[in-house]
């Protein structure tokens, strides 16, 4: 059965348990007062001594607290049952992704293979081919490195080499190998600004982090793909501002979009494939590195701005500089 028809199946059997607790609960509640209206004019009738042995006011309570409790309880365990019913969803959404994404590489290797075993290939297209199976390898060893990367993150375990870095100067060498990467012309990205500062970074995270904002900005293109580098910089703070003319991403979904395993939904892209951790996993990165990923709004109203922002380190002094210094003469 259809996880949403499981979801509302389950909310409507709720609603009628509910219902059903409320109805008895007022039902007792108007048994029990006309029958101590009537007690009361009997007692009061025959010896007034029966209302000071009277417990039922204590029952009552009693039995109202309890009713309160089961009704507590039933909530508690219809929310558990809703959280883990999306978290199924969600699970199986993200093994039918990666499924997919393992199978695409795999069949192009399968098929370059076969190709060159079956048929005589003039050596420049063998080469293609060989070129083919090296960036599918490296696209498989990517995923299953971040699927990895994650479980280990989840185990709090610490798997970064940060390490000083000049802002600009490293992030715009990284953003052009990774658009050569992605078999883009050089014009498609613009850099702008200035960061000469020093920032604590793991080179692969620095990789990962670029690669997965500018794919997305493929992915989710209809357009011919512009992307933009803005870098800023205090004494305290680096910025980069990386903009695409994608679909961009609606206020609603800014934050769900960080969550693992959420993807947006093109409605006029819906075949886009994703396993749903990339932005996820970019944000964790920053994060361990004493930064932040968010999404800023658009002025132009087209496409998305990511801002990541990372803290500034003072650069180590240079060890000759201070020999000199110290050097008498």
């Amino acid at each position: 059965m259809n996880n949403k028809y499981i979801r509302i199946y389950s909310m409507i059997l709720f609603i009628v348990v509910l219902f059903l607790c409320i109805t008895l609960l007022g039902f007792w509640i108007y048994w029990f007062t006309s029958n101590n209206i009537m007690y009361t004019n009997i007692a009061n009738f025959i010896t007034p001594e029966l209302l000071i042995q009277n417990q039922g006011i204590k029952l009552f309570i009693a039995g109202i607290i309890l009713l309160i409790l089961i009704a507590t309880g039933l909530i508690l365990i219809f929310d558990r049952l809703i959280r883990q019913t999306e978290k199924n969803r969600i699970y199986d959404d993200f093994i039918n992704s990666v499924s997919h994404e393992l199978k695409t590489p795999l069949a192009s290797i399968q098929l370059c293979l076969e190709t060159l075993q079956q048929r005589r290939i003039p050596e420049h297209k063998q080469q293609e081919f060989l070129e083919m199976m090296s960036m599918d390898t490296a696209r498989l060893n990517k995923l299953i490195g971040s699927i990895i990367e994650m479980s280990l993150l989840d185990d709090n375990r610490d798997i970064f080499n940060p390490e000083e870095l000049i802002a600009d100067e490293t992030i715009s060498k990284v953003a052009e190998e990774a658009i050569r990467q992605f078999k883009l012309s050089p014009e498609t990205l613009s850099i702008s600004g200035k960061a000469p500062c020093t920032i604590r970074m793991d080179r692969r995270g620095l990789h990962t982090i670029l690669n997965n904002l500018i794919n997305n900005a493929i992915k989710y293109n209809n357009n011919a793909v512009k992307i933009g580098i803005h870098f800023e910089y205090t004494d305290k703070k680096f910025s980069l501002y990386l903009s695409d003319n994608g679909i961009g991403i609606p206020m609603a979904s800014r934050k769900e979009v960080f969550k693992k395993f959420s993807r947006l939904k093109d409605p006029e892209s819906p075949n886009v494939k994703g396993t749903g951790i990339g932005l996820f996993w970019c944000s964790e990165i920053l994060k361990r590195h004493g930064g932040r990923l968010s999404i800023v709004n658009n002025k132009n109203h087209q496409g998305c701005i990511f801002k990541i922002e990372l803290p500034v380190y003072p650069p180590k002094p240079d060890k000759s500089e201070i020999f000199k210094e110290s050097t008498p003469g």
